[in-house]
């Protein structure tokens, strides 16, 4: 919230870049903590289902929903405005904690994983600078900055296979069904965001909409997150999560591909295009963060969570970059959109396809145990 504030306020890029690291750093303390919630809130599974149903509902549609309030804000307070709502939104769910999160016992310190997160936090950052910057500063230096972002990730697990108490355990990863979901959620990511960004280029530089109207013209995407989050909760105990991942992705790929029929003057078509691709985005959603918590130990619920919203943001960045260079490099701008779009419906299938490693309904994958004391 104090963030945000003092991104609204920033008198110039520089200082809005030192303030918008600061509220991406406070987002990560608590975003991964909201799912381990859920986890100790909800121990039934089904209770659990529903209740990660509508956690995913409310975040993708709030995606979706983003620009009708950026179109609203823009006019009267212009950019500073997509910043400062967040203060009385923060300031109302910061007052609703005492009322709304139970109270749990602190779990057992660990030690700071500090060269592991250093490492980390510089994988990352190499990773979306080669992704935004790379593709401008010329294939040599894109090459090497690539190169960089595979020796930091190569030392970030070298790293987190030697400590005992790493930031990211890797027995997470090691177990398939926890892989498996994290893939399905960096595929969502890629094909999702990467759409969002296409979408709203396409609505007002391709349809002449202002972004308001653009906004407004993804309301059905954000309702029919709402309502397939919500149905996905309660489909997941009848279907599974390998079936209903499989189905929803398969669904949302043919929505990004009908996409791609749309033309200059095809509002309507687009606008009917997104409610497959909505649909199935939300069915997926909720049982693959509902495997992601299940594959885990209880004890490292948390770090689960974490795990998988750095995917998933990970996921974002390279949809978000590669939409941008669809555009950047494409004839024009439904070139680009097709370009994209084909590129979403592939990572969809692709998230089909790994799913197979998730088990059947009925089949549990045991997480692994609790390690003793060390």
């Amino acid at each position: 919230m104090l963030a945000s504030l003092l991104c609204g306020l920033a008198p110039g890029a520089r200082t809005l870049i030192l303030f918008r690291l600061l509220q991406g750093m406070a987002a990560a303390l608590f975003i991964p903590s909201s799912l381990g919630l859920l986890r100790h809130a909800f121990p039934h599974p089904a209770e659990r289902a529903r209740a990660v149903g509508l956690y995913g509902g409310l975040s993708a549609s709030a995606a979706a929903a983003g620009p009708v309030l950026g179109g609203l804000l823009l006019a009267p307070l212009g950019w500073r405005g997509a910043f400062l709502i967040n203060v009385p939104i923060g300031l109302a769910a910061l007052l609703a904690i005492p009322f709304a999160v139970p109270h749990r016992e602190a779990m057992p310190a660990r030690r700071a994983d500090l060269p592991g997160q250093a490492a980390g936090m510089l994988t990352l950052l190499l990773a979306s600078y080669a992704l935004i910057e790379g593709p401008r500063l010329g294939a040599p230096v894109l090459f090497a900055l690539l190169l960089a972002v595979a020796g930091c990730g190569r030392l970030f697990w070298r790293l987190e296979n030697a400590n005992p108490q790493a930031m990211v355990p890797p027995e997470l990863f090691r177990n398939p069904v926890f892989a498996a979901a994290n893939w399905v959620g960096f595929a969502i990511g890629v094909a999702y965001f990467g759409t969002l960004l296409l979408l709203s280029l396409y609505l007002q530089q391709g349809l002449g909409l202002d972004a308001l109207h653009a906004g407004l013209a993804m309301l059905p995407l954000a309702g029919c997150l709402i309502i397939g989050n919500v149905a996905a909760g309660r489909l997941l105990p009848r279907l599974g999560a390998r079936r209903q991942i499989r189905g929803g992705l398969l669904l949302s790929a043919a929505g990004y591909l009908s996409l791609t029929l749309a033309d200059g003057h095809a509002l309507a078509w687009s606008l009917l295009a997104m409610l497959p691709l909505a649909l199935g985005t939300a069915l997926a959603i909720a049982p693959m963060t509902a495997t992601v918590l299940e594959s885990a130990p209880p004890h490292l619920s948390g770090t689960a969570s974490a795990v998988l919203n750095a995917v998933r943001q990970t996921g974002a960045l390279v949809g978000a970059a590669g939409a941008a260079l669809a555009v950047g490099y494409g004839a024009d701008l439904r070139h680009a959109l097709a370009i994209g779009l084909s590129v979403a419906a592939l990572a969809s299938l692709s998230g089909a396809l790994i799913a197979g490693w998730i088990p059947r309904a009925g089949q549990q994958a045991a997480p692994e145990p609790a390690p003793a004391a060390r």
